[in-house]
């Protein structure tokens, strides 16, 4: 089993190739040196609440998810994906509806 530096390594690599960004891109973005973003990707280093919440911004990604194992992550986003198309879907049947209720009103 890995530990939570080896989980967070690996969910912070693939964050990052997941938006096309360099380690370069994700410390200006987060506000930390280049180095710390090497050393947290190798799991040589293990960040501080402020450092989770900085890669959180730079990354999209709610700071838990960083600690993830495996698929856990990849499932989480599809019951985001699952939990937004639902919304999406509910919104566009409910205008249907109402557009319907307008018509048969009219008649």
């Amino acid at each position: 089993m890995a530990n939570v530096k080896e989980y967070l390594a690996a969910n912070l690599v693939s964050s990052r190739v997941r938006l096309g960004f360099s380690q370069k891109q994700v410390a200006r973005l987060s506000g930390l040196s280049l180095a710390c973003i090497k050393q947290l990707e190798a799991g040589e280093k293990f960040p501080t609440a402020k450092v989770f919440e900085r890669l959180s911004e730079a990354l999209g990604r709610k700071p838990y998810e960083f600690l993830f194992e495996g698929d856990e992550q990849e499932n989480h986003d599809s019951m985001d994906n699952l939990a937004y198309l639902h919304i999406i879907l509910t919104e566009k049947i409910n205008d249907l509806l109402e557009q319907t209720v307008r018509r048969r009103l009219e008649l």
